[in-house]
C-alpha cells in the first residue's frame, strides 16, 4: 500500500478509534472477565486487551498483572497485529527479529505472545486480545480459534458499551429538552412548577423560608414591534444570561411564559428575596442603549413573596401574591420591585446570603 494510502487509512482507523472514547477510561469487571477467560484457555500467564493509539498502546483490562504503563506502540508487539490486521503468533519471541529486541521482551522477560486484532463494526483494527507468558510457549489452533471468538466478544463488548453511552447522552439531551426553555436556557413553565412544588415540600419538611420573585419585562411588545422578533429574542436571552448570573446555585428560574420570569429562591424570606430582585432589576436597568439601536436589554418589574420559617409553603399562594405584587409594580409605573402584602410581616434582616447578589450590582 503507498505511504499517502496507509497515512489515511491510518487516520481512518484514529477516528473510529475516538468515536468509541475508551481510552485512558477505568478497568470494568467486563472486560476483565474476558481477559482472565483467554489466559486460561491458552494457560498463559498474562492476557491483555490493549487499545492503540497514533503513539501509545493502552491497556484496557489486565489478567496476571495489576496494570501496565502505556507502551511506546513502536516498542510493542500489538502494534504488528494492528498494522497487519491479522493475528500474531510468536511461540519464542527471542528467536523472532520482529520481537527479539523490543522493549518488552528485553525488559519485561516476556517470551511468548498470541495477539489477535479487535475489530470495529466498521472494519478498523483497533487494539489486540492477546495472551502472554515468561515461557517460550505455542499456541494450537483450537486455541487460536477461541482467543478469535473472544476478541469478537471483546468488540462486541466495545460496542455495547458504546451504544449504552451514546444512549445515555441522549436520554440527557432530551431531558434538558423536555425540561428546559430552549431560548433562555432557564427552566421551562411544566419544569419550574414541578420545581416549585419539590421546594415547597423541602421548605414544609425542613421549617425554612422559601422565597419567590416574579418578573415581566417591561414594554417588551414594543420591542417586538419596533424591532422585530429577533431584537425581542435577544432581550429575552440577555434577560435569562443576567438571571443566572445573579442567582446562588441553590437557586432556581424559569420562563414562566412570554416575557415573564419567576425565581425559586430557598432559604430566602421576603427580605432577602427583595433584595435579590432590586439587585436583579438594577442590573437589568443598567444597561446603555445606543440610540437608534435596538435594545439588548430592557428594564422589569417585579413582584416578591415569601414563607416564613415554619409556616405552610403553598405553590399557589406563593405565585397569587408574587402575581398580585408584579401587578401594583406595573401599575405604579414600572421598573420596580413590589412586596406581596400578605408577607409584609417579614420586616427582619435577610436570610438570603448577599455574597453572589451583591456584586456587581447596578
Amino acid at each position: 500500500m503507498p505511504a499517502s494510502d496507509e497515512a489515511s487509512a491510518e487516520i481512518d482507523r484514529l477516528a473510529a478509534l475516538a468515536r468509541y472514547d475508551i481510552l485512558h477510561t477505568a478497568a470494568e469487571v467486563e472486560f476483565d472477565f474476558l481477559t482472565r477467560l483467554a489466559a486460561e484457555l491458552c494457560h498463559t500467564q498474562y492476557a491483555f486487551v490493549v487499545f492503540v493509539d497514533d503513539r501509545h498502546v493502552w491497556a484496557k483490562s489486565c489478567f496476571g498483572v495489576a496494570e501496565v504503563a502505556a507502551m511506546p506502540r513502536e516498542q510493542d508487539y500489538c502494534d504488528l497485529v494492528v498494522r497487519s490486521g491479522q493475528p500474531l503468533l510468536v511461540p519464542d519471541l527471542t528467536d523472532d527479529a520482529r520481537t527479539a529486541n523490543l522493549l518488552p521482551t528485553l525488559q519485561m522477560g516476556f517470551r511468548s505472545y498470541a495477539g489477535v486484532p479487535l475489530i470495529s463494526d466498521d472494519g478498523y483494527t483497533l487494539g489486540t486480545l492477546c495472551v502472554l507468558d515468561r515461557q517460550a510457549r505455542p499456541i494450537d489452533d483450537t486455541q487460536l480459534l477461541l482467543l478469535q471468538a473472544l476478541a469478537r466478544q471483546t468488540m462486541a463488548l466495545v460496542e455495547l458499551r458504546h451504544c449504552k453511552r451514546e444512549l445515555e447522552a441522549n436520554l440527557r439531551k432530551l431531558t434538558l429538552l423536555a425540561n428546559q426553555d430552549e431560548l433562555t436556557g432557564l427552566m421551562n413553565r411544566r419544569r419550574l412548577m414541578e420545581k416549585l412544588a419539590e421546594e415547597c415540600a423541602r421548605a414544609r419538611r425542613f421549617q425554612q423560608p422559601l422565597g419567590l420573585v416574579m418578573l415581566d419585562l417591561d414594554h417588551f411588545k414594543a420591542v417586538n414591534d419596533q424591532w422585530g422578533h429577533g431584537a425581542g429574542d435577544t432581550v429575552l436571552l440577555n434577560t435569562g444570561k443576567t438571571i443566572l448570573q445573579t442567582l446562588r446555585e441553590t437557586d432556581s428560574a424559569g420562563r414562566y411564559g412570554g416575557e415573564e420570569f419567576c425565581l425559586l429562591l430557598p432559604a430566602t424570606n421576603l427580605d432577602g428575596a427583595a433584595t435579590v430582585a432590586e439587585i436583579l432589576r438594577g442590573r437589568l436597568a443598567g444597561h446603555p442603549r445606543e440610540p437608534g439601536s435596538a435594545p439588548s436589554h430592557v428594564t422589569a418589574s417585579f413582584g416578591v413573596s415569601a414563607t416564613e420559617a415554619g409556616e405552610t409553603a403553598r405553590a399557589a399562594v406563593l405565585l397569587e401574591t408574587a402575581d398580585r405584587a408584579l401587578y401594583r409594580a406595573k401599575a405604579a409605573g414600572r421598573n420596580r420591585v413590589e412586596l406581596a402584602p400578605s408577607a409584609l410581616y417579614s420586616q427582619t434582616h435577610p436570610t438570603h446570603s448577599p455574597d453572589k447578589h451583591s456584586s456587581g450590582a447596578s
